[in-house]
C-alpha cells in the first residue's frame, strides 16, 4: 500500500472521528455503493498506537503510548521494535506520542519523537531527535523539555 493510499485512509479516519453522523463514515459491509471505502487491518496487536512515519526504504514506524516503536514492512508487522527508545511516563494521556521524519531526512537522517519524559514529581513533554542504525536509536538528543 503506497503512502498516498495510507494518507487517504488516515484522513478519512480523522474525518469520521470529527463527523461521525455523515453517511460516508458508516460501516459499508453489505452495502452496494462502490464509492465507499473499506478498512484493511494491518495488525491487531496494537496497544494504544499513536503516531506513524514512513522511511524511504518502505518501512513504517508506529509509536505505542507505552513506549515502543513497532516496525512494519510490506504492510505487515515484522515482529521488530526499535531499540533505545527513551523511558516514557505512560499515564493518563502521557506516553510515547508522535513520530516524524525531518523534512530533509534523505540528507540528514534525523527522526523526531514527542513523549512524556519522567521527571521528579511527574512528567514533562519532551521532543527527542535521533538517527537509526538498523533498528537502534543513535545520536539521541532531547531538543525540548
Amino acid at each position: 500500500m503506497n503512502k498516498a493510499v495510507l494518507f487517504f485512509f488516515s484522513l478519512a479516519f480523522a474525518v469520521c472521528l470529527i463527523l461521525p453522523q455523515q453517511s460516508f463514515c458508516q460501516n459499508t459491509s453489505g452495502g452496494s455503493d462502490s464509492s465507499k471505502f473499506a478498512v484493511q487491518k494491518l495488525y491487531e496487536g496494537f496497544s494504544n498506537p499513536w503516531g506513524m512515519a514512513w522511511l524511504p526504504d518502505g518501512r513504517m514506524l508506529v509509536t505505542e503510548r507505552a513506549g515502543a516503536i513497532l516496525v512494519f514492512k510490506n504492510d505487515k508487522y515484522t515482529g521488530q521494535k526499535l531499540v533505545g527508545v527513551p523511558k516514557v511516563f505512560a499515564q493518563g494521556q502521557g506516553g510515547l506520542l508522535d513520530i516524524q521524519l525531518h523534512p530533509d531526512y534523505a540528507k540528514n537522517k534525523w527522526i523526531y519523537i514527542s513523549y512524556s519524559k519522567p521527571v521528579e514529581g511527574g512528567a514533562t513533554t519532551a521532543i527527542m531527535r535521533f538517527k537509526l542504525v538498523g533498528n537502534q536509536l543513535t545520536e539521541k538528543t532531547d531538543i525540548f523539555f
